[in-house]
C-alpha cells in the first residue's frame, strides 16, 4: 500500500526516489522571459553609456584686482580647465552680461573651508560678487561607479 505525501514529507527528502518531485522542467516561455529581460538589461546598459546627462552646479564669483575666486555653492570637485559661466549685470544697458572663462588653477581657502578655483586676468569684469554657474555632462553608467 502506497502512503500519500504530504507537503511536510516533500520537504524533508528521505531516499533518493524523493528527488524526483523537486525537479522541475522548465518550458520554453521560462526561458523567452528570461531571455527577453537580459536583453532589456543589456541594452539598458548599453543605453546609458550613450545617453548624456546635463546638469548645472551653481556657484559664486568672486573678482577681486583681477582675480576671479569661484566657490561652489554645495560640495562639488571643481577642476582645472573646467568652464565657468560669470553672469555679470551691465549697467548700462540693465542686461546680463555671460563671461565664458576657464579655471587655471584649484587651491584650498581655509576662508572658505573648501576648494575653490581661481582665474587669473578677469578683463572686463569690475570687483564684486557675481553669480556663476557651470555646466556638467555626465552618463548614467558613470553612477554606478561613482
Amino acid at each position: 500500500m502506497k502512503k500519500d505525501k504530504s507537503k511536510d514529507q516533500i520537504n524533508n527528502i528521505q531516499s533518493p526516489d524523493d528527488l524526483n518531485s523537486y525537479l522541475r522542467v522548465t518550458n520554453p516561455s521560462m526561458w523567452f522571459v528570461f531571455g527577453s529581460i537580459m536583453v532589456l538589461l543589456i541594452g539598458f546598459i548599453i543605453g546609458s553609456s550613450f545617453y548624456k546627462i546635463k546638469s548645472t552646479v551653481y556657484m559664486t564669483a568672486v573678482v577681486k584686482r583681477n582675480v576671479i575666486t569661484v566657490v561652489p555653492s554645495d560640495k562639488y570637485d571643481i577642476k582645472e580647465d573646467m568652464t565657468v559661466y560669470v553672469e555679470v549685470l551691465d549697467s548700462k544697458t540693465n542686461y546680463f552680461k555671460v563671461y565664458k572663462e576657464k579655471i587655471e588653477s584649484v587651491e584650498f581657502d581655509k576662508y572658505e573651508g573648501d576648494y575653490v578655483g581661481l582665474i587669473y586676468g578677469a578683463d572686463g569684469i569690475p570687483d564684486g560678487n557675481y553669480s556663476a554657474y557651470t555646466e556638467i555632462t555626465d552618463t548614467p553608467i558613470s553612477y554606478l561607479f561613482h
